[in-house]
């Protein structure tokens, strides 16, 4: 059996070594641009990439890969993507790229099983980005910023710590009970500053008092006076 020339297997190697570069599966990355419409991101790589060069003392040079443009963002969603988290994103904003094994424009476009039109395998066009990823040191979430207090456990909303146990009100059906409440007490103190004649006439003034203070209450407790929130809700 013929021997594979040392040189020959050497070359190879390189050769090997060179395509492996041109893989790509996963780095962080840095947001250039973001196209809220098309939910896309122009991204800059962050690891440098090694070009070999013929000098013994350094082998190789490090330079920047090409930002990626247009690259879809993959927002965590569920039960049909009618549950999504999406927020907007900003330049410097970190991303985690993913290079998947084929060009996943035709996915994209179909959402279906699709034949790729590139079939170069985890090339940098086939990336897709996550929000977020490792940080740098420098660029750590202050620990004050990490939400430690709230949670959900079960599909029910813990806010101040998970073993909180207050449990809030419904404000609209809170509200409804609340004003039949209230009606009923200001009709009520109205039906005794009219009975509030003869003996009972001294007691009128606190009774026109005790209606007017219900009375406030009421507008006060409603959208206009600020009791219920126009910009707040809470779905049962």
């Amino acid at each position: 059996m013929a021997r594979t020339p040392a040189g020959f297997a050497e070359i190879i190697g390189v050769a090997i070594e060179q395509a492996k570069k041109g893989i790509f599966v996963s780095m962080p990355g840095k947001v250039e641009k973001y196209d809220a419409a098309a939910q896309t991101v122009d991204v800059q790589p962050q690891f440098l990439r090694a070009v070999p060069q013929d000098d013994p003392d350094e082998p190789f040079v490090y330079e920047k890969l090409p930002i990626v443009p247009s690259v879809p963002l993959g927002w965590p969603s569920a039960l049909g993507g009618t549950l999504s988290i999406t927020m907007p994103m900003a330049k410097g904003d970190p991303v985690t790229l993913i290079f998947c094994d084929f060009d996943p424009g035709q996915f994209i476009e179909k959402n279906e099983p699709s034949t790729p039109g590139d079939l170069r395998s985890h090339g940098l066009a086939n990336a897709w980005a996550y929000p977020g990823g490792i940080r740098p040191n420098a660029g750590k979430v202050p620990a004050g910023a990490v939400d430690t207090t709230h949670s959900v456990l079960g599909g029910k909303v813990k806010l101040g710590a998970a073993s909180a146990a207050q449990a809030l009100l419904e404000g609209t059906l809170y509200r409804t009970d609340e004003d039949t409440m209230l009606s009923g007490l200001s009709t009520a103190f109205g039906t005794l500053i009219t009975a509030s004649t003869g003996p009972l006439a001294p007691l009128a003034a606190g009774f026109t008092a005790a209606k007017a203070a219900v009375d406030v209450f009421i507008t006060a407790a409603g959208v206009a006076g600020g009791y219920l929130s126009t910009k707040h809700f809470l779905d049962s």
